[in-house]
């Protein structure tokens, strides 16, 4: 179990790639399952797979730094437009920061362990 700043630090997540990818495809099939299947929902996906990856190599490796990042660039009409979702930036970016603390936590084992919404 980690402690302090561990907690919410990122440096434990290694394949930085493979991790933006999941938050990216998770992200997508949450949105869908949770309202209805959109393009929106697949743009989201790809553009927090992007945004992962580019902050990550920017040097952020700190969740609540990262949940910023993210809600600030989806939050920004001029940076990315959502206006066809039901949710907004910051929704989203709470997912991701929910997402990447589960992942934490669970001390760097696969991200299928993550709970998601259920299949009805």
């Amino acid at each position: 179990m980690t402690t302090g700043d561990e907690e919410l630090s990122l440096s434990t997540l290694g394949d930085v790639a493979s991790d933006g990818k999941f938050l990216g495809n998770t992200i997508r099939d949450t949105l869908n399952k949770e309202w209805i299947v959109q393009d929106i929902h697949t743009i989201i996906g790809n553009e927090v797979e992007k945004l992962y990856i580019q902050f990550r190599g920017d040097g952020i490796n700190d969740v609540t730094l990262m949940v910023l990042e993210i809600g600030g660039v989806l939050s920004d009409k001029k940076k990315f437009d959502m206006e066809d979702a039901f949710v907004n930036g910051w929704d989203v970016a709470n997912m991701v920061g929910d997402l990447l603390l589960a992942r934490i936590q669970s001390g760097g084992s696969s991200f299928s362990d993550v709970v998601r919404i259920a299949d009805e």
